[in-house]
């Protein structure tokens, strides 16, 4: 996975250290994700002293995905002992029973499942994150835009 972080100018009041930790996040996340896609990141800084952190994802243009062509997309992607067998260990039946699978535009992006022109609309970002007053959230807003968790947590800020 290759992380683009763009930053607002609001990233100009955060504290010394914030670019650092931001790129150590999106470090730790592109060597667990290692899907071939490119997810681009709007990073805004509040000075308020409200929002310690929010991340939101684009949506997909289709949002809503059938189980199946999910399941297709994760079978065509599965590369390693371990991704088969996650994907084998899925139902064979529709869990959902027809309501389908939501999926932001990165993850859609990751299956193959994405709608270019959607993400063009956005500008080619697929999702942003603005931070406030506390360092501890940013490996968990970058993985949130990426729809994915983060294991490890970014260095403090100075």
């Amino acid at each position: 996975m290759d992380i683009q972080l763009i930053y607002e100018g609001s990233t100009s009041l955060a504290p010394s250290g914030f670019d650092s930790a931001m790129q150590y996040a999106a470090n730790q996340l592109d060597a667990l994700i290692t899907n071939n896609v490119t997810v681009s990141i709007d990073i805004g800084w509040d000075s308020s002293g409200q929002v310690l952190g929010v991340a939101t994802p684009n949506l997909s243009s289709n949002g809503i995905y059938s189980y199946a062509s999910v399941v297709a997309a994760l079978r065509a992607h599965a590369q390693t002992a371990t991704q088969i067998a996650a994907v084998d260990a899925l139902p064979g039946t529709d869990p959902t029973h027809g309501a389908g699978l939501y999926l932001t535009m990165a993850q859609a992006q990751a299956l193959g499942l994405a709608d270019t022109a959607l993400s063009r609309e956005f500008s080619g970002i697929d999702g942003s994150a603005t931070f406030g007053t506390g360092g501890g959230v940013l490996s968990f807003g970058t993985a949130a835009v990426a729809g994915r968790s983060a294991l490890s947590a970014p260095p403090s800020m100075s």
